[in-house]
């Protein structure tokens, strides 16, 4: 089983609607990078 589809059925079994679960778990990604690239500004400067 993949990472997403587990984060996935754990939050449904939470309680969080499939359509909430999938946009929470789309995310992680998109505020892992942005956190990413907010550290290397602040080492450019």
């Amino acid at each position: 089983m993949s990472d997403r589809l587990r984060a996935a059925d754990l939050l449904e079994a939470a309680g969080v609607s499939p359509a909430e679960a999938e946009r929470l778990i789309a995310v992680i990604p998109a505020s892992a990078v942005e956190s990413a690239h907010g550290e290397v500004i602040e080492l450019d400067n």
